[in-house]
């Protein structure tokens, strides 16, 4: 949860040490960034639908996107086999379904995510406090029972509900 530039490298070989693992001569190491914010402007250019990870379709949460890759690529082809053909009404359909299913969960994520990764004071405080109401309100999007849009209300009206019993 810290910012900055991390060496993952070196976190890696300090952990094969731990292990007692001898390195082999040669690692090779492969990765890249992954994006937790949507794309800005058009997901759908001609033939081309942007879906899942190239759309920026991860949880900021947890950057968890499979679940969001899968979806969105549904929806895409929802899309496309209902246009008929015509690209700017599979574009349209795509963007709409995405407003009403998707985008709204990444939007409330993000805003939890900013407040427990920005503010480690406020996290620190909020799980001392409230801890199993967090994690219990968590819980719901991480196992699909429900979105991200639905744990601010959730966490909302039980601490609410507990401030006044207190």
């Amino acid at each position: 949860m810290r910012r900055g530039a991390r060496d993952l490298h070196e976190h890696l070989e300090r952990y094969l040490r731990l292990l007692g693992i001898v390195a082999p001569l040669e690692v090779k190491r492969h990765g890249f960034v992954t994006p937790v914010r949507p794309r800005s402007g058009s997901l759908v250019r001609n033939r081309v639908v942007l879906a899942g990870d190239a759309a920026g379709f991860a949880d900021p949460l947890t950057a968890e996107g499979i679940s969001y890759a899968i979806r969105s690529g549904q929806l895409a082809g929802e899309a496309i086999a209902q246009s008929g053909g015509d690209h700017v009404r599979a574009r349209e359909r795509y963007h709409a379904e995405l407003e009403q299913e998707i985008l709204p969960d990444l939007r409330a994520s993000r805003r939890i995510a900013a407040v427990l990764y920005d503010y480690p004071r406020v996290r620190r405080w909020l799980f001392r406090r409230y801890g199993q109401l967090m994690i219990e309100a968590l819980a719901g999007p991480l196992n699909g029972e429900y979105g991200y849009r639905n744990v601010l209300a959730r966490l909302g009206g039980r601490l609410l509900g507990r401030r006044r019993t207190a």
